[in-house]
């Protein structure tokens, strides 16, 4: 019977860490996507900037 909840224990603590780890994965994911997609809407708008006898 101890042997049963140690290894209950065990597994659920498992679990639980593969679920704190995914979260904070998909949350990392989202900032990094927000924040590719601002540097890119910047450079988009410096590159508006530039007149078009510059650009090739």
């Amino acid at each position: 019977m101890g042997v049963q909840l140690y290894l209950s224990a065990g597994l659920v603590g498992l679990v639980w860490l593969v679920w704190i780890a995914l979260n904070y994965h998909d949350r990392e994911s989202m900032r990094m996507a927000r924040e590719v997609d601002d540097r890119l809407r910047k450079s988009a708008e410096l590159l508006s900037t530039i007149p078009g006898s510059l650009r090739r």
